[in-house]
């Protein structure tokens, strides 16, 4: 189900509202823009990847003791 623009704005106030933020008024739609960018993002971290994707910081201490002395 994709997420409607009232249904995120009523998911940031809240999260605003439980974690005490005060928000100013001036800062409000940039601040939501963030929030719809991090779920964004949020989304596609968390999506399954195929087999053939290895994390760059995952190495084989095998394959990295090559060679070595």
């Amino acid at each position: 189900m994709a997420d409607t623009e009232d249904s995120l704005r009523r998911e940031f106030e809240a999260l605003t509202q439980r974690a005490g933020l005060a928000i100013p008024d001036d800062r409000d739609e940039a601040f939501f823009a963030a929030f719809k960018d991090f779920r964004r993002v949020i989304a596609r971290v968390h999506k399954p990847f195929d087999h053939g994707v290895e994390v760059a910081s995952v190495f084989a201490v095998e394959s990295a003791k090559r060679g070595a002395p």
